[in-house]
C-alpha cells in the first residue's frame, strides 16, 4: 500500500469546498481537490456551519482529507459523542476503492477517537445495499449492531467498535 495521511481541513478551506471554489480550495490544501468534491457542497457547508454554531464541538466536527501520496482520495469524519459514542464516517474516490484506504482512514480515526476521554465507542451508520462500506467497517473492527435511525431520518445499518477494553 502507498503513503495514506489523514489531512484536517481547515474552516476557511470548508469555506471555498462549500461555495464549489475546487481551484481556490486546491491552491490552500496544496494540491488538486477531485472534481467530485463538488457534488457534495452540502457536506461542506453543514460542516463549516457546525463548526461555527458549536465552536466548542468544533474538534468534532473536523473533515479530513485522505491522501494517497499527496493527492486527494476522498475524505472522512467524526461526529461529537452521544452516550459515549461518536459516530464515523468516510468516502472514497470510486477509482480509488477496493486498495484499503476507507479501512485505514477508519483505523486512523479509531486511533485518534481513543485519546478522547469522553467517547467509549466509535458507530458508523451505513446504508443497507453499501456493501463495500459494511465490508470496510468489518475490516477495521467493528462489529454489526441491528439498524438505527440516522439524524436525516434513513434506517441504517448499525456498526459498532468499541475503544475502551
Amino acid at each position: 500500500m502507498t503513503a495514506l495521511t489523514l489531512v484536517p481541513i481547515t474552516l476557511d478551506q470548508l469555506d471555498l469546498l462549500a461555495v464549489g471554489d475546487l481551484a481556490a480550495a486546491g491552491r490552500s490544501i496544496g494540491t488538486p481537490v477531485p472534481p467530485d468534491f463538488a457534488d457534495g457542497q452540502w457536506i461542506w457547508q453543514n460542516f463549516a456551519h457546525l463548526i461555527r454554531t458549536e465552536p466548542e464541538l468544533a474538534w468534532w466536527h473536523t473533515q479530513y482529507l485522505i491522501c494517497e501520496d499527496g493527492s486527494i482520495v476522498g475524505h472522512a469524519r467524526l461526529f461529537p459523542p452521544t452516550r459515549r459514542e461518536a459516530q464515523i464516517g468516510w468516502h472514497v474516490d470510486p477509482i480509488r476503492r477496493n486498495r484499503g484506504t476507507a479501512t485505514h482512514a477508519a483505523e486512523t480515526l479509531a486511533d485518534i477517537a481513543r485519546q478522547r476521554p469522553d467517547v467509549d465507542r466509535l458507530v458508523a451508520l451505513i446504508n443497507h445495499q453499501n456493501v463495500a462500506s459494511q465490508r470496510v467497517a468489518a475490516k477495521a473492527g467493528f462489529l454489526a449492531d441491528g439498524e438505527q435511525r440516522h439524524r436525516f431520518g434513513w434506517t441504517m445499518l448499525r456498526y459498532v467498535l468499541p475503544l475502551r477494553d
